[in-house]
């Protein structure tokens, strides 16, 4: 039995407390947050064991295995260390870090305490995600030369909300803009040679809107987008010398569409009962089963390449985080 700890009870904490349950091998053991009263209801919502309103606590338990870190990005630095330290492994919810520096520390504190870490973009582990991974990874689609990502939709939120909150760590390209180039990064597995990019920031100084376009040293290329202000076509492309794959609402696909030359058009559904977080929290457990501290679908080698890239773009608009330098 693999007994889970999560800090932070927000919406996407209660999604993952959800998922669990489809899990046999898995518990929720307690859970933490600084806000009073709301770890206790979070317990007795998702039937878990203790609750904790200090984090530390929650670290300090013995019967905590696995930390699951669902806070806002900026906290995620502090939090996944003091989880490596405390002994524990850590799924953590993306983006790992603001930043490539305090991605590298973290990665090196886990490798020197031979401990489990994983960014949690949950997309990769859909069984949507993997059904067309399969199939381009088999050449169904020849040799890829193009592809293209978008997540955007209207935010109707106030300045202080965590997405528009430059203190912690808000915009698109943190919040949403992950979720393609995590997924244009599993497909190529290598760095752009070039990146050319441009944002929009709003009044609270962070980037409401923003693109990207990448450039391969085998000449394919890559496009993303994302928003906060706006909703985008929310679909993933891939296309190939031999035909393309679609996926609509790609983050959190249910199915994926195949157009091949010379064959029908197939469309294949791979629907999953739940949140759909659970096949994240398998990829951790099963990777720990078999004596691996990163997963071989998400490992630690694309987080800090993903991260780097935003680094990048964020330093072309001049979009700097209180607290760090890029």
């Amino acid at each position: 039995m693999h007994r889970w700890g999560i800090i932070g009870c927000g919406n996407i904490a209660s999604s993952f407390a959800q998922a669990l349950v489809y899990l046999p091998d898995a518990e929720l053991r307690a859970a933490a947050s600084l806000q009073p009263g709301r770890s206790e209801r979070f317990i007795r919502r998702h039937e878990g064991k203790k609750a904790y309103q200090q984090y530390g606590d929650l670290l300090a338990d013995r019967d905590v295995d696995i930390v699951y870190v669902a806070t806002p990005h900026n906290l995620h630095h502090q939090l996944v260390r003091q989880c490596l330290e405390a002994g524990k492994h850590v799924l953590c919810e993306k983006p790992l870090t603001i930043n490539a520096t305090q991605a590298e520390e973290l990665m090196h504190v886990a490798s020197a305490n031979n401990l489990f870490l994983m960014e949690a973009m949950w997309t990769r582990f859909l069984p949507a995600i993997q059904g067309a991974m399969k199939a381009v990874r088999a050449g169904e689609i020849g040799e890829v030369q193009h592809v293209s990502a978008t997540f955007g939709f209207f935010a109707d939120v106030g300045p202080s909300h965590r997405l528009l909150n430059r203190d912690l760590a808000g915009g698109a390209l943190l919040d949403v803009g992950v979720y393609p180039i995590s997924f244009i990064q599993m497909i190529f597995r290598e760095d752009p040679v070039r990146i050319s990019s441009s944002a929009r920031i709003g009044a609270t100084g962070v980037d409401l809107h923003c693109q990207a376009t990448y450039e391969y040293a085998s000449g394919a290329t890559a496009h993303l987008e994302a928003s906060i202000e706006s909703d985008c076509a929310n679909v993933a492309i891939i296309r190939g010398t031999k035909g393309e794959i679609r996926i609509p609402l790609f983050w959190k696909a249910t199915e994926w569409i195949s157009a091949i030359k010379g064959r029908p058009t197939t469309t294949t559904a791979c629907r999953y009962p739940s949140t759909g977080l659970q096949f994240e929290a398998r990829e951790v457990m099963e990777s720990l089963n078999l004596g691996r501290r990163e997963s071989d679908i998400m490992p630690l080698g694309d987080t800090l390449a993903v991260i780097k890239q935003m680094d990048q773009m964020r330093n072309a608009w001049g979009l700097v985080y209180p607290g760090e330098s890029i």
